[in-house]
């Protein structure tokens, strides 16, 4: 079996984590997980004490990500691409036939900081993948509004949006604010 990124080095087994097994190009540095041995490593092994999923993106430094589309090395199919979290532009690849994940080189790494290398599996679901598009659609809509009003407005507006969000008379206010 060949790296799909490469297409030229073979893999050879390599250990992610105590228990953690999976096979890895020396070129690259990516690897070749199954989820069903990850799966089993996430059961077996000890929890960190810092096991909470999703750390702010803010203190994690990125690490190089391929663009292109991926053939799995098992089956030669094309992987699907998974966003691992909005802030981050890091993308899992992962062979649907085969359920094996890529993680390009240093993307272990990433998802430790990220305190989500017990929680690979929740990033190929369809509900995490929603939940990153609707965060980037609010951050995009967000600059949109600070360009459109300057920071000031657009933060006097974010406020009262807030505060209405949780207001009991919420429709009353609005049918008084936009009469004529």
């Amino acid at each position: 079996m060949y790296c799909p990124r490469c297409q030229t080095t073979p893999l050879r087994a390599a250990r992610l984590e105590d228990g953690l097994v999976g096979e890895s190009c020396q070129s690259c540095q990516g690897a070749l997980v199954g989820l069903a041995h990850y799966r089993d490593w996430a059961e077996r092994a000890p929890l960190p004490q810092d096991a909470e999923a999703g750390a702010p993106a803010a203190d994690v430094q990125p690490v190089p990500d391929g663009q292109r589309a991926l053939r799995c090395p098992k089956c030669s199919r094309l992987m699907s691409r998974y966003r691992i979290g909005h802030g981050v532009s890091n993308a899992l690849d992962l062979c649907p036939a085969c359920d094996e994940a890529w993680l390009d080189g240093g993307e272990w790494r990433l998802l430790r900081a990220l305190q989500l290398s017990r929680h690979v599996p929740r990033i190929f679901t369809q509900a995490w993948q929603h939940r990153i598009r609707a965060e980037q659609q609010a951050q995009t809509a967000r600059e949109r509004l600070r360009q459109q009003l300057g920071e000031e407005d657009a933060a006097k507006t974010q406020a009262l949006r807030e505060w209405l969000q949780g207001h009991p008379k919420r429709n009353l206010i609005l049918q008084w604010l936009n009469r004529p």
